[in-house]
């Protein structure tokens, strides 16, 4: 059975970590999670254990509390910037083999930076995180569950060959290719000035026999099945665990129906309200292009009639991008929570990967009939303004809402969407105490 492989680090989640193996153990068995494998095995070296676990599977969590990325050896040296620090090894072997690697967040720990990060796990800043709340603790590892089960049953190990080809290998007709001479595998090499290790695995060819049509048809089989599973990860989104990336077909779909029809001999809205503490912006909503007439057909001149020269048409204004206004946040009723270095990362829809930083603020405002929770967020980078917001209403007080949200990132040479999922968790139903991202995609048309 494809197996869950659990990375931690002792000094920072044991107990969450043993706490989720037991859940996990129940829900899988026992002999399909793994943990504590860097220590096992005493003798052989830590990447080859960790290897011959990943080759059966099917995705990697890594739990990261608050001290996960800054933790220290006893000589004060930050363990991940050693190269034989075991979680550093099987987190950037995971990362290497484009594994389904989750990183879930404990204790009230937020997402780290790829700038935290050291080179070989800067992608794991891209992978979506789940959060595990102590107070929901039960519900949110249904979800997760949920989650590996899918990632358990569409998993299929490399070297796993199809049932057709194991008959055909299995069948007295078929004659055994002659072995490949023996390879020998590359030792480890390190780098001295960045103190970064790479391995490189020499893949070694298996005997066919003499009916490859046999594994062709499993083969082709295989590739429906990949086919279909790529259709559906297109229709529910990008899953956690996976580096945030534009999907093409459907955002190009979800984009022309949301795109608003063009205003006829209608002003523009008025700007949306913002912070007292910041001035508004000169414009949030969209402008409408200035068409020109059309010239009316000149009139039969008199002979002898003065000629002037033709009157000039008026320039066509090109329609600026709309930017989503931002929900207002001048209530003074409402309890916010602000994070000045908020950070997002976007597939770019073709512009290549664009992150930018700015200000996010999160507000929880109980009304007469309703909690209101409002998200607001403006960035830039790489020459990109990013704006993104969201508003969503509940009945009731709970100890963590979930804000959809709405983008629109401007760039030099580039105009596209985006849209996501933001989580904002409270102390007491009403007071905002940390923020993480749920999901995220771009919309490319």
């Amino acid at each position: 059975m494809p197996a869950i492989y659990i990375s931690y680090r002792k000094e920072d989640t044991q107990g969450a970590a043993a706490h989720l193996y037991k859940n996990l153990t129940e829900a899988f068995g026992r002999t399909a999670v793994f943990m504590n494998v860097a220590g096992s095995q005493p003798g052989r070296a830590v990447r080859d254990v960790v290897d011959d676990h990943l080759v059966s599977c099917a995705a990697m969590l890594v739990i990261i509390g608050k001290g996960w990325a800054d933790a220290r050896d006893e000589s004060g040296q930050r363990r991940l910037d050693n190269p034989l620090d075991p979680v550093r090894i099987e987190t950037a072997a995971a990362l290497e083999q484009d594994l389904p690697l989750i990183p879930v967040l404990v204790q009230g720990a937020t997402m780290v930076y790829p700038n935290e990060l050291p080179p070989d796990l800067a992608d794991l800043a891209f992978r979506n995180p789940v959060t595990l709340l102590q107070s929901q603790w039960g519900s949110d590892v249904e979800m997760l569950v949920a989650l590996l089960k899918s990632l358990v049953q569409s998993h299929r190990p490399a070297d796993t060959a199809p049932a057709d080809a194991q008959a055909a290998a299995a069948a007295p007709a078929a004659e055994p290719a002659p072995a490949p001479p023996a390879v020998a595998e590359p030792a480890i090499a390190a780098s001295a000035s960045t103190g970064s290790a790479a391995r490189v695995r020499v893949a070694r060819p298996k005997p066919v026999g003499k009916l490859p049509w046999l594994p062709m048809l499993g083969a082709l089989a295989g590739i429906g099945v990949l086919a279909l599973g790529v259709y559906a990860f297109m229709l529910t989104g990008t899953p956690a665990g996976r580096a945030v990336a534009p999907v093409p077909d459907a955002a190009s779909a979800v984009a022309k129906v949301d795109a608003p029809p063009a205003p006829v001999a209608k002003p523009p809205p008025a700007p949306a309200v913002m912070p007292a503490s910041k001035p508004a912006p000169a414009a949030l909503a969209p402008t409408a292009p200035t068409v020109p007439a059309a010239p009316a057909a000149p009139a039969a001149k008199a002979p002898g009639a003065a000629t002037g020269p033709a009157p000039t048409p008026p320039p066509v204004v090109a329609a600026t991008a709309p930017k989503p206004a931002l929900p207002p946040l001048t209530s003074k009723a409402a309890r916010v929570l602000s994070f000045q270095k908020w950070t997002l990362n976007s597939g770019g829809c073709g512009a290549g990967p664009v992150t930018v930083s700015g200000v996010a603020r999160f507000s929880v405002e109980k009304t007469s009939d309703a909690i209101v929770v409002t998200e607001e967020f403006r960035g830039s980078g790489r020459g990109y303004d990013v704006v993104v917001s969201g508003q969503v209403e509940f009945r009731t007080e709970q100890t963590s809402y979930e804000i959809p949200t709405a983008g629109v990132w401007t760039g030099p040479n580039k105009t596209f969407k985006t849209s996501g999922t933001d989580r904002v968790n409270t102390s007491d139903g009403l007071t905002p105490n940390g923020a993480s991202v749920v999901k995220f995609q771009s919309l490319c048309e």
